[in-house]
């Protein structure tokens, strides 16, 4: 099988090799098909690298664009969530670039997906913001639905993760509509469109109308290779037996979808379709299923933890860097803050020791002109007494003279 899949691969890269002399539109198609629907299925790894070659070769923006989203949804398919947001971020600054409004919605909903998955929701909800405001000015009618259908998937995938299962079939139901008038690719995103109501359906209970719905994706897979969307119609339609309790038809439904799972190399579906399995052979009460069952969705899980854990880790690490970056500028500011503060404060100081000196000052002045007022009465006082009291000698004088006798 191995060998096989490099056989596969080298013949991806020669054809890519032709693409980038000839750059032929259909032999893109052509290779982007296969890497997403066979190589990927069978070896992730492999896929990646004729993804790479694949951005590699192509010289126009759109067929670039288109590689980095499938690159991104390899990445997505490994549970390297970090590596998926690089290149999806990668993808919408080029459609920026260019002007291409419809991969900027596209890459905007994808963004918003994968930000759900990591549950930080608020960054999701700003994407999916984002991608709604840009939907209006795509021109091209086949893109507009198309990208309007899987925006609201997307708003259906949002309210599924809170609980809210009715809104999220309106959305659904409203994304059907757009999805109806497509001309390409219309079976695939039907396909999983009646998939995502099925999985509403069967967690509002109305189990009859998620078994309809899963159905009506069955018939529709046929046209369409094999995948992880088909793995999860089987898993759904087996989980809604087993929730219903008709266990005579769920180990058919839960093999298919256990042997589309082991070969996928899609973690994130083993893990469900594992725990699905676990929990029907504890039903049965087959206990050498369980044990397998367990040990394998264990493995997973682990496996899980570790990538999600270091993907938080990373993303942590980012917060905090630029937590550090803002510290340091919220320093710097605080720091201009406290020295205009000292400065204003130096200045008012200054200022009322200036007013209390000039007091002072003035005061000083005051009292020195009342001195001077002050001395300049008591000289007059003094004048005037002297005189009186040079008067009053005077009289005295005068009146001890001896008295002239006319006789």
């Amino acid at each position: 099988m191995k060998g096989f899949v490099h056989v596969r691969v080298a013949l991806l890269l020669l054809t890519i090799n032709f693409l980038s002399k000839g750059q032929d539109v259909a032999v893109f198609e052509k290779t982007y098909d296969r890497i997403s629907t066979e190589t990927a299925q069978k070896n992730l790894d492999a896929a990646l690298v004729s993804a790479d070659s694949l951005y590699s070769a192509s010289n126009k923006p759109l067929l670039q664009i288109r590689s980095l989203i499938l690159i991104a949804r390899l990445y997505q398919q490994k549970e390297d969530l970090n590596k998926s947001i690089e290149y999806v971020l990668k993808a919408e600054q080029l459609a920026t670039e260019t002007g291409d409004y419809t991969w900027q919605a596209k890459a905007n909903s994808y963004l918003a997906g994968l930000y759900r998955m990591i549950e930080l929701y608020e960054k999701s909800k700003s994407y999916s913001e984002k991608a709604l405001k840009i939907i209006p000015y795509i021109k091209d009618p086949e893109q507009a639905n198309s990208t309007r259908g899987l925006m609201l998937q997307e708003l259906s995938f949002a309210n599924m993760d809170q609980g809210n299962h009715k809104q999220a079939i309106g959305y659904l139901q409203q994304a059907a509509q757009s999805i109806n008038k497509l001309k390409k690719n219309r079976g695939l995103n039907l396909l999983n469109n009646e998939r995502l109501l099925g999985d509403n359906y069967r967690l509002l209970a109305s189990y009859d109308s998620a078994l309809i719905h899963y159905r009506k994706a069955i018939a529709l897979s046929s046209a369409v290779p094999v995948g992880y969307v088909t793995c999860l119609v089987y898993k759904g339609i087996a989980e809604t037996l087993l929730e219903k309790g008709d266990l005579r038809e769920v180990k058919g439904y839960l093999d298919k979808a256990q042997k589309i799972a082991d070969e996928s190399q899609y973690l994130q579906i083993q893990e469900s379709v594992y725990d699905l399995s676990k929990q029907y052979y504890a039903r049965v009460k087959d206990q050498n299923g369980l044990v397998t069952a367990r040990e394998k969705k264990d493995s997973v899980t682990g496996i899980l933890l570790d990538k999600r854990a270091g993907l938080l880790d990373g993303m942590y690490s980012e917060v905090e860097q630029e937590g550090v970056r803002m510290a340091m500028i919220n320093g710097q500011k605080n720091i201009a803050i406290l020295i205009s503060v000292v400065l204003l404060l130096a200045c008012i100081a200054f200022f009322i020791m200036y007013r209390r000196k000039q007091k002072t000052e003035l005061a000083r002045v005051k009292q020195i002109l009342e001195q001077q007022n002050n001395r300049k009465s008591q000289q007059g006082e003094e004048q005037n007494t002297l005189g009186s009291m040079m008067a009053l000698q005077l009289a005295e004088d005068t009146s001890i003279l001896p008295v002239k006798d006319d006789k």
